[in-house]
């Protein structure tokens, strides 16, 4: 048998749990007796035999007032049934009923089934049980109209049908039913008062007509009136059990959100639309400095007051017109103390998250003052730098140019010496040169004046003059131009310090083989590749080949000279034009340094062009 989804899920067997605690109770002798199966309850069956008859799941699902009008048609149908057969037999073997009468009785029973049958099919009280109060009202009105008018006892039934009326169709139905039983009682009324006589076929056994009509009537109407209030106190029950266990979950949901919050290392507060604290964590407490029970129900406004608070209490306000999260940072000066802070709308307000900063902001400002600090020095060195140029340098070339004169005119171990002085004059100048150079990069005070140059003539002219000290190191150096167009947009001076560095760098690390000088150029640059067959560099080394004063070999183990300067220079100059430099470099192999100008800049050509 077929029941709907609302019927099975009020039909419940509860089977005990395998872990389920083993009861206690005291056993029936007769039902622990084996093979004799205990007796099921009268209502339980009853209910389940009246809820087999509701429509099937395919015509759409019930709810709790929807099953408890569909137990009440299907009772009412079957009531109507078994009472139209029972007066139907009753009048059968009386033989002063005339047979229209025993069959309208009968016709009864079967438009109960019709009844069943419709709303089956529609899954809906409304049209059946508009029928069956209808059916009901006609049936009753034919039989007293027939035998004793308005002192039929039949007529007692009409008081059931508003009721049946107002449930099973609509309340409203159950006025209109109402006036209908209430106008049929007017017919029948002013039939007697007209004369009109009354076959009164049961004259004979009015009193026990009398009987049986008030003896079902009032069995029928306290079985519909259990039926309706059982089920309603059920789902009574039911609702109180589930709104019991929502309770127990909204507590436990709630002290769940608790501990949430106060396991949060933030702060937080929420206010409600009149700016007022309505809660907030540990935290909270612990930031702002005052107890949960002072805050609660507080103004925001008032605890933020003053010129200090001002900022907060414009961000807060922000967020709350505007309906957008907010986040700021503030240092709230009477509790000397930086915070970050999220500031959140919702339905009720405004959820506040807040954590401590201080400590950040210190370190911050810290490093603020260090960097401060260090740009000072720099400048202060670069500018030592600047103002002893002219005090070491004016000595120097001194020193240079008489060591120049000593080593022409002296002889013997003398020449030797003025040689020397004169050699390591000119390594300190160099490196002092070196020095002064990366000073005036680091003011920004290096003069760049880009014309259009010829890289190619440029580069022959430094390979030309380094060429001298290719050859005392038994290498060879020669350069090779492999595009017709290479001019570039650069600094002639600064191009023939890149030039000389890089190429007299690939001579001095280089003790076997030679130098070869590459000069291309494409449609946005020039590029001139420095190569040679040298002692490399290491891969270790590659990330801080450009360092300022770094050199691969350092120490007591060093076994090239220099300042570690070179390089460095080199990137720099190059970046100052506009370019970059590029390095590929295999250990014990060789080393290529490629640097790229470009062709054109937003400067004057020079006016050979």
């Amino acid at each position: 048998m077929n029941r709907s989804p609302a019927t099975k899920d009020r039909i419940k067997v509860h089977r005990p749990s395998q872990h389920s605690a083993v009861s206690t109770a005291p056993v029936h002798p007769r039902l622990s007796r084996p093979g004799r199966r205990p007796k099921k309850p009268i209502i339980p069956t009853l209910l389940r035999f009246i809820d087999g008859f509701l429509p099937l799941p395919s015509y759409g699902t019930f709810d709790a007032e929807m099953h408890r009008r569909g137990r009440l048609l299907v009772a009412s149908c079957f009531g109507f049934f078994v009472i139209a057969l029972f007066f139907g037999i009753q009048m059968s073997q009386v033989d002063q009923y005339p047979l229209t009468s025993v069959l309208i009785m009968f016709s009864g029973c079967g438009l109960s089934i019709a009844n069943l049958i419709l709303f089956r099919w529609t899954g809906s009280t409304t049209a059946p049980g508009a029928l069956l109060c209808i059916e009901a009202l006609a049936i009753q009105s034919f039989q007293a109209f027939h035998d004793m008018g308005l002192n039929d006892p039949v007529l007692l039934w009409m008081l059931v049908i508003p009721w049946l009326a107002a449930f099973l169709v609509s309340p409203f139905s159950g006025f209109i039913f109402g006036g209908l039983v209430a106008l049929i009682a007017g017919a029948f009324f002013a039939l007697d008062l007209s004369g009109y006589v009354f076959p009164n076929f049961t004259e004979q056994a009015y009193s026990l007509f009398y009987f049986l009509e008030l003896s079902t009537l009032g069995l029928f109407l306290g079985f519909l009136g259990w039926l309706y209030e059982g089920q309603t106190l059920k789902n009574l029950r039911e609702a109180h059990h589930k709104l019991a266990i929502a309770h127990t979950d909204l507590q436990k949901s709630n002290r769940r959100t608790e501990q949430i919050l106060e396991s949060i290392t933030d702060g937080f507060f929420s206010l409600d639309h009149d700016g007022c604290f309505t809660d907030l964590n540990p935290q909270a407490e612990f930031f702002l400095e005052e107890p949960r029970s002072a805050l609660l129900g507080r103004d925001a406004r008032e605890y933020f007051s003053g010129d200090v608070g001002q900022e907060i209490r414009g961000r807060l306000r922000s967020a709350a017109k505007e309906r957008i999260p907010v986040d700021f940072e503030t240092f709230y000066e009477p509790l000397n103390r930086w915070f970050k802070v999220h500031v959140y709308p919702f339905a009720e307000g405004l959820s506040v998250y807040f954590n401590d900063i201080t400590e950040r902001k210190n370190y911050e400002r810290g490093l603020i003052e260090a960097k401060e600090e260090a740009e000072q020095l720099a400048q202060l060195k670069s500018t030592l730098l600047a103002n002893m140029s002219h005090e070491i340098r004016t000595p120097l070339t001194s020193i240079i140019g008489f060591a120049g004169i000593l080593a022409q005119e002296a002889t013997g171990n003398h020449q030797e010496f003025a040689s020397l002085i004169g050699q390591n004059g000119q390594r300190l100048m160099d490196t002092l040169n070196s020095v002064l150079d990366l000073a005036q990069l680091e003011r920004g005070a290096l003069q760049y004046n880009p014309i259009y140059v010829d890289v190619a003539d440029e580069t022959a002219q430094i390979v030309q003059l380094l060429k001298p000290l290719a050859d005392d190191r038994s290498l060879y150096l020669r350069t090779e131009c492999v595009t017709e167009d290479v001019m570039a947009a650069v600094d002639k001076s600064l191009l023939n310090r890149v030039l000389n560095n890089l190429i007299g760098n690939a001579i001095k690390f280089t003790n076997e083989g030679g130098i070869v000088v590459t000069v291309s150029g494409c449609e946005t640059r020039v590029s001139v590749a420095v190569s040679d067959t040298g002692i490399g560099i290491s891969k270790e080394f590659m990330p801080h080949l450009f360092d300022e004063f770094r050199q691969e070999s350092t120490g007591l183990a060093r076994a090239y000279e220099g300042s570690g300067l070179g390089l460095a220079i080199s990137r720099r100059l190059v970046q100052t034009m506009g370019g970059h430099i590029e390095v590929e470099s295999e250990k014990n192999v060789g080393a290529t340094f490629t640097v790229h100008f470009p062709r054109t800049v937003a400067a004057q050509p020079s006016e050979d062009d």
